[in-house]
């Protein structure tokens, strides 16, 4: 029976080292594993077949169970802050985040800068 071609280790908590043939070809971390393979000159299936690999031999310990997330948090995940923002907003809420200075401000801001402001709200001078 042969030894296997590729050998993944564990050198410190989060640092992993590849091996091919017994000869170390790279360190890489979880986040850098793409970037630090890409380095090597290899192409993206023997990238994708590492990455499969990788994740059979080393699984991540850390990662959440899918059947454990809530409905609300994966799509909180998914979409992000922004996302759900403009779904309201699709659905035609009145979505906006308020800004730390007032509107009066503003205005003055963005006229002394040249603009011409109308609407809705506007101070009259």
């Amino acid at each position: 029976m042969s030894k296997a071609r590729y050998r993944f280790h564990e050198r410190s908590k989060g640092i992993f080292e590849l091996y091919e043939d017994g000869d170390l070809l790279c360190e890489f971390t979880r986040l850098s594993f793409r970037e630090r393979l890409e380095f090597l000159g290899r192409g993206s299936s023997w990238i994708g077949s590492m990455l499969r690999l990788f994740n059979r031999t080393c699984p991540d310990a850390f990662k959440a169970r899918t059947d454990t997330v809530s409905a609300f948090d994966k799509l909180r995940i998914t979409l992000g802050d922004h996302g759900i923002a403009d779904y309201l907003r699709h659905k035609g809420y009145r979505v906006f985040r308020p800004l730390p200075v007032s509107d009066e401000q503003l205005i003055s801001y963005v006229r002394s800068r040249g603009y011409v402001v109308e609407g809705e709200g506007i101070l009259h001078e």
